[in-house]
């Protein structure tokens, strides 16, 4: 979006005109082309929501997708006891 504001302001300094001088007519525009270029506020909120999982959700997570305590381990840089905490697994030593 900035990017292309930057290019409607670069064309209109080429055209010798200012931003607040140029005045496109909205009203010309189609109606359904106007809702197609406004984003939902549905999909504001989607592309905002940003969610971190724990260590430990993490590890669950790749359990259920079928790897092995080793792989998670490695993956997420924890010992392999510390993953079999996090998954309720008893190792007897």
């Amino acid at each position: 979006m900035i990017d292309s504001i930057a290019s409607n302001v670069s064309a209109l300094a080429a055209q010798g005109q200012t931003a607040a001088s140029a005045k496109a007519p909205a009203a010309t525009q189609a109606p359904e082309a106007q809702v197609a270029s406004a984003p939902t506020a549905q999909a504001e909120r989607a592309a905002a929501v940003t969610v971190e999982l724990s260590t430990q959700a993490q590890a669950k997570l790749l359990k259920d997708q079928g790897m092995t305590v080793p792989l998670i381990a490695a993956q997420l840089g924890l010992d392999e006891s510390t993953v079999d905490g996090y998954l309720n697994i008893t190792v007897s030593s």
